[in-house]
């Protein structure tokens, strides 16, 4: 008798393959059968799956959720967009090691540059660990509803030798070697690889450059070079906003010689064709020389959750005074129409970004009856119908949130021309999808829905098969990861699969929740079309949520990888 038998959905098995009606029938964690509609035998539980899709589980390989999973297992939203598998520790932010006392360092460090609340952090992770091992061993503990691999992140490393040191652009031969011994005890403890950030705008909590960007070419190469002893290693690397020097193109090639492993670089927005012709060049570069380097990218234009403290506002010359405000006064100015006029004529004369914005800011999300009856609407259509202008909306807006209101303003790269570009990335060799972020800037980004949005997009464009869609959120990322039976459904592999409506998927409306640590919010997505999520041949979503069921594994290289065909 089978534990789990899926009946009569179209199999699409993450090969590239059109999918067929099939069977799939589970024992233990394992798929043990395929066949024809009808063909699966007794078993302990059913799932009806007609008209459905039955997918392998997609893999996310650039999450934040390092501090998350202690608070939240179930790595919400992403568990609930069929991600059965993440990584995290990227960017060079692991929170592991940790040197002595370093714990606060790294929670205003990533409350900084992750944008992760800082009150969350010290409420909601137990930093109770030093080494690499001791903090997998305690996401162990946590009970993951996903499975979850970690990065061993440069800027963690370096901290934890050096310090409040940790800024020494030479530290000397003697702490690179302790480095070097640090990144391999991550290694040997199970660490999927090394990340690190040369990206200069990542500042930490006192506002100075994150550790990574002191280091020079050669400690970073020398880092690398310590994963040559560990087969099926990774590379993580934000080299530069913009344009590639030559410096930057030899650096990653030389990170991945050194390494012997593939480095995905973050990330690739394809908005500029010129721009990403630049940077996708270091790919073949690196191929000729027997490195392999792909571009990291979030598979949509980027919408980015604008709130009272965003720039967005606080640039309008005249109005920071009042946002530097108490809630409770800038509220009570805000009831005045002498401030009402001056906040306008500030932004409108000259015209500010704000001014040319506003008509077409959509409310994500409110907090009042009203203003959450009008969520998913813009401010100029609220206007209207309201018979005002939309700067009088957005002001009794903050007035009946208390400055909470969440808007959005037209997407990033969203011209035509972007869309052309951007169809051409799914498809190329050099470019993988992620880039969701899951997990960081909580009040400002969805894009962990990046499944659930390429779906829609692609039947929307009809510029990509779906199974060469699922095959993108699939076997292409395990195949880079080297993952052991994941990434395709096939007779022998773990039973991580996603079963979905392919006329209905979506990434569905953002929203808000308050339900992070210490009463701190973000904001929150539920897909569209997305029936039952199984990790292990263990439902953690069905048609009604979350189950409850926590069976994901904490994933370790060597244990978990291997030299998985692509």
């Amino acid at each position: 008798m089978f534990d789990l038998v899926i009946e009569g959905g179209l199999v699409v098995d993450g090969t590239g393959v059109p999918g067929q009606v099939s069977d799939v029938a589970v024992a233990g964690n394992r798929v043990v059968a395929l066949g024809p509609a009808g063909s699966a035998g007794s078993s302990r539980r059913r799932v009806r799956a007609e008209g459905l899709v039955v997918a392998p589980g997609f893999i996310d390989i650039h999450t934040h959720l390092d501090a998350q999973v202690f608070w939240d297992p179930y790595c919400t939203p992403s568990s609930l967009y069929g991600i059965t598998s993440v990584f995290a520790g990227n960017c060079g932010f692991s929170i592991a090691p940790l040197g002595d006392g370093d714990g606060g360092y790294m929670r205003r460090l990533l409350a900084e540059v992750e944008a992760i609340p800082v009150e969350a952090l010290e409420k909601g992770v137990p930093w109770s660990w030093k080494s690499f091992a001791e903090y997998l061993d305690a996401v162990e503990r946590a009970r993951p509803a996903v499975n979850i691999g970690f990065m061993a992140g440069h800027s963690a490393i370096r901290r934890a030798v050096l310090g409040e040191d940790h800024a020494i652009p030479d530290p000397g031969d003697q702490a690179r070697h302790e480095m070097q011994r640090l990144l391999s005890a991550a290694m040997e403890a199970g660490a999927m690889g090394f990340s690190s950030s040369w990206n200069s705008i990542h500042v930490d909590g006192e506002g100075d450059p994150v550790p990574s960007r002191s280091a020079d070419s050669d400690e970073l190469v020398g880092l690398c070079a310590v994963l040559a002893g560990y087969p099926g290693s990774q590379l993580e690397f934000i080299p530069t906003v913009g344009p590639f020097t030559d410096a930057h193109v030899d650096l990653m090639i030389r990170m991945a010689l050194a390494a012997g492993a593939p480095l995905n670089w973050n990330v690739l927005i394809p908005q500029d064709r010129q721009l990403v012709e630049q940077q996708l060049e270091v790919s073949d570069r690196a191929a000729r020389q027997g490195a392999t380097i792909v571009a990291l990218t979030y598979p949509g234009p980027t919408a980015v959750r604008a709130s009272a403290k965003s720039r967005l506002f606080r640039s309008v010359p005249g109005w920071g005074p009042l946002l530097a405000m108490a809630v409770h006064d800038a509220v009570a100015a805000l009831g005045q129409a002498e401030t009402r006029t001056e906040l306008r004529a500030r932004a409108t004369d000259p015209p500010s970004a704000l001014s040319r914005a506003i008509d077409s800011l959509v409310v994500t999300d409110g907090h009042s009856p009203t203003t959450a009856a009008l969520a998913g609407r813009t401010l100029g259509d609220i206007a209207s119908e309201w018979g005002t202008d939309a700067f009088e909306v957005l002001f009794d807006f903050w007035q009946l949130d208390r400055m909470r209101t969440g808007l959005m303003p037209e997407p990033m790269a969203n011209s035509i021309e972007s869309w052309e570009v951007r169809y051409e990335t799914w498809a190329d060799p050099r470019v993988i999808i992620g880039a969701s972020d899951a997990g960081a800037h909580v009040h400002m980004l969805s894009t962990f829905d990046y499944p659930a949005a390429l779906l829609h997009m692609a039947r929307e464009s009809e510029r990509m098969s779906l199974a060469g869609v699922i095959q993108q959120l699939t076997s292409i990322p395990a195949s880079l990861y080297r993952l052991a039976d994941r990434g395709r459904l096939e007779v022998g592999s773990i039973a991580d699969m996603v079963i979905f409506d392919p006329a209905t998927v979506g990434p569905g409306r953002p929203g808000w929740r308050d339900d992070l640590p210490a009463g701190e919010g973000r904001i929150y997505r539920q897909p569209e079309g997305i029936h039952h999520v199984i990790v292990g041949g263990t439902e953690i979503v069905g048609p009604e949520g979350l189950t409850g069921e926590r069976p994901g594994q904490v994933l370790r290289r060597g244990v978990h990888t291997g030299m998985v065909a692509p």
